[in-house]
């Protein structure tokens, strides 16, 4: 009879456990205040399924019906210094998190490294090359892509540049 009762119990916590989960992401600065249109982007580690949520003017991002799972969140927004953490996905969880604003001294130059058919290419080496003469380039930074496919190079002087990805 216990033997029975026993696997009636693990059948029901079994059946009864919640297999997708909402998460609420809360973005502010330092001072506490809300980061509105924030950016949050989470890639499943298993799958590689990437989702990017937009924060409202609360700072307050929901993910709805995602699956337990390790995660790789990034949390942005214009202006502040990208933060980067991984997330164990295993329950319904808020999550407060703070960024620091970014003093941009001179200029800055930033964007996404993508292939033809659009798909964000991780890891990539970006290379910002300043141009000299006609068809003369002069590398002067180097940065690699985030799983985002984003690339940041600050403090450029004024000038004229182009940046390449190599893969």
């Amino acid at each position: 009879m216990r033997y029975i009762n026993f696997i009636a119990l693990f059948l029901a916590c079994l059946f009864n456990k919640k297999s997708s989960h909402t998460l609420i992401f809360k973005i502010k600065n330092i001072n506490k205040t809300p980061i509105r249109n924030g950016y949050i982007c989470i890639q499943s580690l298993k799958t590689k399924k990437f989702f990017i949520l937009k924060t409202d003017s609360n700072g307050r991002a929901v993910m709805r019906n995602i699956c337990c799972g390790v995660y790789k969140v990034k949390a942005c927004g214009d202006g502040y210094k990208d933060k980067f953490f991984n997330i164990n996905v295993c329950k319904d969880r808020v999550y407060n998190i703070n960024l620091c604003e970014v003093n941009y001294s001179k200029n800055r130059i930033y964007g996404y490294i993508r292939d033809d058919k659009n798909k964000i290419i991780e890891n990539a080496l970006v290379v910002l090359y300043e141009v000299i003469g006609d068809k003369k380039y002069k590398p002067i930074k180097f940065t690699n892509s985030d799983f985002t496919g984003e690339y940041n190079f600050i403090d450029v002087p004024k000038g004229t540049y182009i940046v390449k990805g190599i893969k």
